[in-house]
């Protein structure tokens, strides 16, 4: 919702004219809880957004040791697994941060 559409809500709501009445103490104590609450908001998503990252960068690199490691146990002739646990010593020597 916008500012447009929140103000609009608020006068059909009757809102404005009750914050009319508050006292500047109760609207300033008013706004603080919003920015509080503000800020609470937005540390959870950037967390969620951290976590969603981080969850994407693993299946990336997932994908590409499953991928070298099909490469390096058709190249050798190597059980599956024997490939996997080489492709991440591969992986991880040539990963740059």
């Amino acid at each position: 919702m916008n500012r447009k559409e929140r103000r609009d809500t608020e006068k059909k709501m009757g809102l404005t004219s009750h914050y009319r009445t508050l006292s500047r103490k109760e609207k300033f104590n008013l706004i603080s809880d919003r920015i509080k609450y503000g800020k609470e908001k937005e540390k959870e998503m950037k967390e969620n957004i951290r976590i969603y990252k981080q969850e994407f960068d693993e299946g990336l690199e997932s994908k590409c040791i499953f991928s070298l490691s099909e490469t390096i146990a058709k190249q050798k002739n190597i059980p599956m697994m024997d490939a996997i646990v080489e492709a991440q010593k591969r992986y991880k020597i040539n990963k740059v941060d």
